[in-house]
Order: structure tokens, then sequence, then C-alpha cells
């Protein structure tokens, strides 16, 4: 847990960042890295619908086939043994491609997508930073329910109405609102500051406005605060990274992520409980 004396936001979070990124990483401890590297996408990304505002209920219905839940785990061994397995979430953007954080699936070979009754036990990391926690996974088996748009971070106004869809301590497709409550850029990455509640199994999750267009990609909050909860800006991941120069296409080449999944302060991580749904055929 970490206590913020006053401060602004910019230090808090930079005196934050880095300790996040080191308990992110902590279960990769005498692991190689693999070098995947975050590479400019080869699909457009999808233009922001300008339909109408939808009521909750019609937003969750829109919204909530496009968000999965990944199970990751060091190995199958450890998956079978419930054995130091995480879980958190992905949103669809093609019918084979998601986004989600680096935190959750650095460092598990062995990840498992699940959507209700449908899952794909052979999940792979296509693109990875985790310097800004942005990674994108492929699946091999299951179509995916792609979102319809996304807005710019340009475009998204401090104090407009949000919705947060994930799967936190083990609740699969919970849903919360909130607002944006600031826009922030740290270490040249762009935030969206939200009052939408996450929790442990948030992350990778997807936060969107009132006509379902996602904003950003749930991440951290800030634990001993009231509110403090952030989501890289989904734009961030159509930016190309400092690494290979090479393109993630819908059905790209195989690559592994390394690494722990639950950052502490507080990355939205969690690991994976006795509790579950109904909805969930485990």
């Amino acid at each position: 847990m970490f206590k913020i004396l006053p401060m602004s936001w910019e230090g808090s979070l930079r005196r934050l960042f880095p300790v996040l990124l080191i308990a992110a990483s902590c279960a990769a401890t005498g692991q190689a890295a693999a070098p995947i590297g975050y590479p400019k996408l080869d699909i457009e990304m999808p233009r922001a619908s300008s339909g109408p505002v939808l009521s909750a209920v019609d937003f969750f219905k829109q919204i909530s086939p496009s968000i999965y839940l990944i199970v990751a785990a060091k190995d199958e061994q450890a998956l079978k043994e419930r054995d130091d397995v995480y879980e958190g979430s992905a949103v669809a953007i093609t019918p084979t491609l998601a986004l989600t954080n680096c935190h959750i699936v650095k460092g598990r070979q062995k990840l498992v997508l699940i959507q209700k009754r449908e899952r794909d036990a052979n999940v792979v990391v296509v693109a990875s930073d985790p310097r800004t926690d942005r990674c994108i996974i492929e699946t091999q088996t299951m179509k995916l329910h792609p979102i319809a748009g996304v807005r710019p971070y340009k475009e998204v106004l401090v104090g407009e109405k949000v919705f947060a869809v994930g799967n936190p301590s083990g609740l699969t497709a919970t849903l919360s609102e909130g607002i944006v409550s600031g826009l922030r850029t740290q270490r040249g990455v762009r935030y969206v500051q939200t009052s939408a509640a996450i929790s442990p199994g948030s992350s990778g999750g997807g936060l969107f406005d009132e006509r379902g267009n996602l904003l950003g990609i749930t991440s951290f909050k800030i634990e001993d605060a009231e509110n403090l909860n952030f989501a890289i800006a989904a734009e961030e991941y159509w930016r190309k990274g400092a690494s290979r120069p090479t393109r993630v296409r819908q059905g790209g080449e195989d690559s592994e992520g390394r690494g722990r999944s639950r950052g502490r302060a507080d990355g939205a991580g969690g690991r994976l409980r006795s509790q579950r749904n109904d909805d969930r055929d485990e």
C-alpha cells in the first residue's frame, strides 16, 4: 500500500510509476525476457461513433461482448494446480486481436481468453512494450467481437461521463461509471484519469464514452486516495514503440510475454479466486 503526501499529480505518479513497473515484473526474476517489441499496428484505428448517447443498460448490452477475461499462468501445470495464477481483462479490436496491459501477461506463458462459455487456451502475445504497459494478444481458435470505435485522446473532455467494463475480483463483465476527472501525460504516455471504479482484475478492461467509443485501457489506481484511477489512452496502442521495425497483422507472429501480472500501486490485475460467476465455464 502507498500513502501519497500532498504534491502535484505528476509528482505522485512520478514516484509511483517506477514502483508499479518493478512490482509488475517481480515474477520475472531469473527469467530471460523475450524482446517482442511494440511494432506499428497494421490496422487502422476504428473511427469514433457519432451515434446516440446510450443508457447504461444499452451500453452494457453493446460493449460487454467485447470485454474478455484473461487467465494467466507460468505454464500449463501451474494453471492446472491454480498455482500463482492471475487474471485480468482484454478489449477486442479485431476478430483475432485484443488490447491489454503487459503487467497481466508478462512472465506468464500460458494465457487463456474467456468470454462466457467460449475460451481459447492458446493465446499469444504479439506486441509488448512493458515500459508503457501496452500489450496486444492474439487468439488462435476464438473469434472475438471487436469494439465499434476509438476516440482520439485530443477529443476527450474532462467532466464527460464514462463507463468502465472489466473483470474485477473475479467478477466477469462488471460495469462501473464515473467521469473523466483529468487528462495526464507521464513519460510521454497519455492517460485518462477517471472516477469510474477499478479493482484488481480490471487491468486491461475498457474505459468508454456514452456512445460506446473506447477512450482507454484501465490500468492502475493510486491507493489510499479517493477515485484516482487511470487508463492508458486507447490511441497509445496505435503508436509505434521504440522497438524493432515490424508490423502486427491480424494473424501475427507467435510470441510470448514474460513477467508479473499485478502492479502494487495498484496495477489492477488479480490472483485467480475460487469464487466464480455462473457465466464462466471453469
